[in-house]
């Protein structure tokens, strides 16, 4: 493991400096990507009506969640 001194810049969100560890995690898994690109015109509504179900209840969730 490289222990050499790195400086990072960017916006800060608070002023002032901070010092501390950095932990860089490992990925636990592949993501894993379909080669399927385009949808048949025949499947297209259908598609769009699956993904704004499913983004309706990601968005329920989150709300329950926030609540």
């Amino acid at each position: 493991m490289n222990k050499a001194a790195h400086v990072l810049h960017g916006t800060p969100v608070v002023p002032g400096v901070g010092y501390g560890p950095v932990i860089r995690p490992t990925p636990r898994c592949e993501i894993v990507t379909s080669s399927a690109t385009t949808i048949p015109d025949t499947a297209r509504e259908a598609e769009v009506g699956r993904f704004e179900a499913a983004a309706a209840a990601v968005a329920d969730r989150l709300r329950a969640r926030a609540t």
